[in-house]
């Protein structure tokens, strides 16, 4: 009986099988008879966007010189990036699948709902399925093709061509089965003239920028016959911000910044003119302006241990060289060099603002950047205040620390060519073990694994059964944010943000084969010579392998000389030295 009804079971799961497997045909035939015809769900008046196209328009009287054609084809490729509708996506590029699924979830649902309210009903079925794998047809909407033109045309301006003309043309096609229709649009784009600076000017009433300006004007982005373009002029206004923000004009932005072209030169030339306005004040009166004014730093405050939820508590102010740090009141150690969380060294080498300096946005950038580089705070807060001295702010630091303790479990499943494995890894991690952000990482790994043996015997280890290797590892590893030997912390710049990693591992690994100890260590030391240059060095690193005397490997018929050299006892010590350059613009801004 046991028989029967394995088998009847047997052809009820085949007769399912086979059920599925028509309705996915069946389905997929379906998808593709309708992506065939994607207008058969579309109303009267719609029509189904097919292509965008780009035409560029030239004169035969043209007296645009070659290179500026070429040009012009490149900048057009550009105008794309400003479509405000695109086709639906095609499946290999062959049909429109994820449409095709959305018109047959739509049509469905819509029998299945008919007697409910259509409007909420549809609006949901619409969003759950374009989540998932449908994508509702794009219909060519006026609106979006005017601000497509309008988009197009700004970014010809800014690139130059003043005169450019952009218009735009569709194309439909009526079915006489069918409501809806497709349709193709097309932008023709005439973008005339580039024009390029033949003059430039300066308009700067300010003498003290004026001639900070004129000092290494070489490095300007404008240059006499380079084309006009909006980017470059944007970048430039960046350019001088941050150099007199470097210089300490703390209240100095863009905004003061402008720039005239006089196109009445003629020969497609203009006469750019690059102007800085005063500082402008509000008082009583109306509007003051005067000269940008530079600022000096006064005090210099750091709170530690800052919570937003605690702001309003009592702390005292203890001096440690040229800050000033809040500290709650009795967590000062006798030394007085840390409070109960961090010593003050730690965060004092890493800010790079000093008292009775003008304020450097540069400086501001690597204090915020060396902070983070610590990973002890969750967050950094740097604000400025006037004080009641002219022309001095006040700097307050405010770190949120991260919870100094985590506990990290993993586990693991694999199976490599068919071998079985399990393992678990148990770390520990205290992320401020000696109160100068140091970091302490504890790990434990324990794995199970059935691996292929060279001896005759593969059999398991004792209860396991399945697998033949058991292989534990801790591992031990301290982070310094400083270098801790042989040269003094105080003798190495700030901005090299130097590391020390220490780290020990041992691991124990048994199989039928062999078994066998490693042990390993060592210390690197990493520093930052630039934001492109890194430099890793591993003075001292040494590894040892020890094997069991009587592992069956070492007598094995089945390993040859290159196996059992493998498994040999050796101590290996080795000096590393690395050098890493980038030159990645992370920051880089994009159309």
């Amino acid at each position: 009986m046991c028989i029967l009804i394995n088998k009847s079971r047997t052809k009820y799961s085949t007769c399912l099988l086979n059920t599925a497997l028509r309705n996915a045909i069946l389905l997929v035939c379906v998808l593709l008879f309708a992506a065939c015809n994607p207008v058969s769900k579309l109303q009267k008046g719609e029509y189904l966007l097919v292509k965008n196209t780009l035409l560029l328009e030239r004169s035969a009287k043209s007296n645009i010189a070659k290179p500026q054609i070429k040009e012009s084809y490149g900048t057009i490729t550009e105008l794309e990036n400003y479509y405000q509708q695109k086709p639906n996506t095609k499946m290999l590029g062959l049909f429109k699948f994820h449409l095709a699924a959305y018109n047959f979830s739509m049509h469905k649902m819509r029998k299945k709902e008919g007697k409910k309210d259509g409007h909420s009903v549809t609006k949901e079925i619409e969003t759950t399925i374009s989540k998932i794998v449908g994508e509702p047809p794009v219909l060519i909407d006026s609106n979006r093709i005017d601000k497509t033109v309008r988009q197009m045309q700004l970014y010809l301006f800014n690139k130059g061509y003043f005169n450019n003309s952009v218009s735009d043309s569709v194309v439909y096609k009526d079915y006489l089965k069918h409501y809806g229709g497709k349709g193709w649009v097309y932008y023709s784009i005439s973008p005339g003239p580039r024009y390029s600076i033949r003059k430039l000017s300066y308009q700067i009433e300010d003498p003290v920028i004026a001639s900070k300006l004129k000092e290494d004007q070489e490095l300007s982005l404008l240059n006499i016959g380079s084309m006009y373009d909006e980017n470059i002029l944007d970048e430039e206004r960046n350019r001088i911000v941050r150099k007199l923000k470097n210089q300490g004009y703390f209240f100095f932005s863009k905004d003061y910044i402008r720039f005239e072209a006089d196109t009445s030169l003629g020969g497609h030339s203009i006469a750019l003119t690059l102007g800085i306005e005063q500082f402008r004040e509000k008082t009583k009166s109306g509007i003051d302006e005067r000269n940008h004014q530079r600022y000096k730093l006064s005090n210099i405050y750091i709170q530690p241990d800052f919570f937003p939820e605690e702001e309003r508590r009592s702390l005292d102010t203890v001096a440690y060289g040229d800050y000033q740090f809040l500290v709650l009141p009795g967590s000062l150690n006798e030394k007085g060099n840390r409070n109960a969380y961090l010593r003050f060294k730690t965060v004092a080498r890493k800010v790079f603002m000093k008292k009775n300096e003008y304020f450097k946005i540069e400086d501001f950038d690597n204090t915020y950047h060396h902070l983070a580089s610590l990973n002890i705070f969750k967050f950094i807060n740097i604000q400025f205040e006037q004080t009641q001295v002219e022309n001095e702010l006040s700097c307050l630091i405010q770190l949120n620390p991260i919870p100094k303790h985590t506990i990290q479990i993993e586990a693991e499943g694999t199976n490599a060519g068919d071998n079985l494995g399990i393992a678990e890894n148990f770390i520990y991690r205290n992320k401020n073990v000696f109160k100068g952000a140091e970091m302490l990482e504890i790990s434990v790994k324990t794995a199970l694994e059935s691996q292929k043996a060279f001896t005759e015997d593969d059999k398991g280890l004792g209860e396991l059964g399945l697998f033949n290797t058991i292989e534990i590892g801790p591992e031990l590893k301290v982070n310094f944010p400083r270098l801790l030997f042989p040269i003094k912390e105080e003798k190495i710049p700030k901005r090299y943000d130097p590391k020390t990693s220490l780290h020990a591992s041992y691991n124990y690994q048994l199989r039928s084969d062999y078994t066998r100890w490693i042990w390993e260590g060592g210390v690197t030391y990493k520093w930052e010579e630039s934001p492109q240059k890194t430099h890793i060095l591993a003075p001292f690193n040494i590894s040892s392998v020890k094997i069991k005397d009587d592992s069956p490997i070492l007598t094995s018929s089945f390993a040859n000389d290159f196996i059992k050299n493998s498994f040999t006892n050796h101590l290996i010590s080795a000096t590393r030295y690395s050098f890493i350059y980038t030159d990645q613009q992370l920051n880089k801004k994009k159309n």
